[in-house]
């Protein structure tokens, strides 16, 4: 047996699951009036005295990290004795990577650079049983370095479908039993067809945050937990409902939206509703209706672009695209895209924006892919001129000008730190975005002028009056610019919240009214009042009905 410190350590390093090692060298350290040897001992107790532990890692902490110092290793966690956790920075890790400690590491969390620029070392991973905030891609490269990981929890994230089936065709996690998935650019998973590859895995216990697009979505999930083998399936919905499904009994917890829940518990067949336990408030629907088909009416939920063609209705989701007959409000047809943050109707294609700022392109007609547009940046605006020529691509950092006919980038605005909504003339000729400047601004490119336009002020989403003079939504109030000059057009109204333009009309979607305002009298045309929802609108061809993608499809006459 080793008897100098180095070798002991070495043999713990070795042997991370072993507590024999750790209790050889806590008597080492007491023979030696060393304080670590008592708190080795502490945590190899049982039943623990915390408060001993608590006062001993007060004096002595900081030093018994040894390399695993603050800039290496945040939050840090002691096990058994050593670091046993805390958040990985990546910043530090060409200096550290060869480090013996690393075995001694159970749960890691990474900082979301994570590990793909550096090489790394068998001793790093080989005792790691749960790593959280790394990325699949992190992964691999690490796994390409290391060989078989070690983890048997894993939470992790992921971008699309392709990198999704690479997490279940990899053979590198046979130790895997847990495993969290989110969707790196918001909720995913809408379809679970891909939950049969959760067989090529030895999970048992699988949690996904997903975002319901019908009521029957987290029932039929759920139906999934027994045909795949799985002891527990826990879904986090993004309407702040929790579901969880064991071998023994089904529990559902409500912490939010009372009403979506109930119409959730309505489409869960009676048999399984009266055996599920119900919890934070969920209540039981007086009367529990079958699974709805196919057939019914089509449902707003989740709705983020709706366009009004001579073919019916259009509505995207993140994940799909729908037709909809407006005499029967049934579906005609869909198809599915790329997980889409934000969705615009353009002419006869459709463009969905992603979380990394790229843009598709799907032929309404066939729902394939016809372009892609390649940037970069977290989405905030997408917007498109009358005739379906120009696009505006609106991120974090910078908004762009896109021509669809040549598929060239035209011109970047780089002056906000974000930028939030835009509009264009009908010919491309002119555009404006909104950015926060210290405030809200607007920024107006005209193709004719070197230089673009800075409008400052509590000015939100702007617009174009048909001879291209720039107007904008001001807090409460509708604003027209002479030159630099604000007018005001109509009454002021409590929060704007969706817009469109009807030639020089504008039809404008407030918190308690729908309103028709002729921009160059001032005059309101026509209002709806007592409107308390809000979503996406549509024209009809004609320009005389309005559609808004509300929980069901609504229309109004203008």
């Amino acid at each position: 047996m080793a008897t100098n410190e180095a070798g002991l350590l070495r043999a713990i390093s070795s042997r991370p699951r072993d507590d024999a090692p750790r209790r050889v060298y806590a008597d080492f350290l007491l023979e030696r009036e060393d304080p670590r040897g008592e708190f080795i001992n502490l945590q190899l107790a049982s039943p623990r005295d915390l408060k001993r532990e608590k006062k001993l890692l007060k004096a002595h902490g900081k030093k018994w990290l040894g390399p695993f110092q603050v800039k290496l290793l945040r939050k840090p966690v002691f096990e058994r004795g050593f670091v046993a956790g805390g958040v990985v920075m990546s910043e530090a890790l060409p200096s550290a990577l060869d480090l013996e400690e690393w075995a001694t590491l159970d749960d890691l969390h990474y900082d979301f650079d994570g590990f793909a620029k550096f090489p790394a070392t068998r001793a790093f991973v080989r005792a790691v049983r749960t790593a959280s905030r790394l990325t699949v891609n992190h992964a691999s490269n690490l796994l390409e370095q290391t060989g078989t990981f070690s983890v048997e929890h894993l939470v992790t994230s992921v971008v699309d479908e392709e990198e999704l089936a690479a997490l279940f065709a990899s053979k590198l996690l046979p130790k895997l039993r847990r495993l969290e998935l989110s969707w790196n650019h918001g909720s995913g998973f809408e379809d679970p067809s891909w939950l049969d590859d959760v067989k090529r895995v030895a999970v048992k216990e699988l949690r996904l945050h997903i975002n319901p697009q019908r009521p029957s979505d987290p029932a039929g999930w759920l139906a999934n937990a027994k045909h795949l083998g799985l002891e527990r399936l826990e879904l986090e919905c993004n309407d702040q409902s929790r579901w969880v499904q064991t071998r023994d009994a089904m529990t559902i917890e409500q912490f939010k939206e009372p009403k979506r829940l109930t119409a959730q518990l309505e489409a869960l067949p009676a048999e399984v509703l009266q055996a599920a336990k119900l919890e934070g408030g969920a209540v039981v629907p007086e009367t529990t209706a079958p699974a709805k088909s196919s057939e019914q009416r089509f449902s707003c939920e989740g709705v983020i672009a709706a366009a009004w063609t001579n073919e019916g209705w259009w509505f995207a989701d993140s994940r799909s695209v729908t037709l909809v007959d407006p005499k029967s409000g049934k579906a005609v047809r869909s198809f599915k895209v790329t997980s889409a943050e934000r969705a615009l109707f353009v002419g006869d294609q459709v463009a969905c924006q992603h979380g990394d700022g790229a843009v598709l392109l799907y032929a309404l007609a066939t729902g394939k892919k016809t372009k892609r547009l390649d940037s970069t940046g977290v989405p905030e605006t997408l917007v498109a001129s009358a005739d379906g020529r120009f696009l505006i691509v609106g991120m974090q950092l910078q908004a762009q000008l896109f021509d669809l006919t040549t598929g060239k980038w035209l011109k970047t605005e780089k002056r906000a730190s974000s930028y939030y909504s835009a509009a264009i003339t009908a010919d491309g000729g002119r555009w404006a975005v909104q950015g926060d400047l210290k405030g809200d601004a607007l920024f107006l490119h005209d193709a004719k002028k070197a230089r673009a336009e800075t409008f400052k002020g509590d000015l939100r989403r702007p617009f174009f009056l048909p001879d291209g003079t720039l107007g904008a939504v001001a807090v409460d109030q509708l604003v027209v610019f002479e030159g630099q000059t604000p007018r005001k057009i109509g009454k002021p109204e409590f929060l704007y919240s969706e817009l469109v333009m009807l030639g020089s009309d504008v039809v404008l979607l407030s918190t308690d009214a729908i309103v028709r305002i002729d921009l160059a009298t001032g005059r309101e045309r026509s209002r709806k009042p007592g409107w308390k929802e809000s979503g996406p609108l549509a024209r009809s061809p004609d320009g005389t009905e309005l559609l808004v993608a509300t929980a069901k499809p609504t229309t109004l006459t203008l």
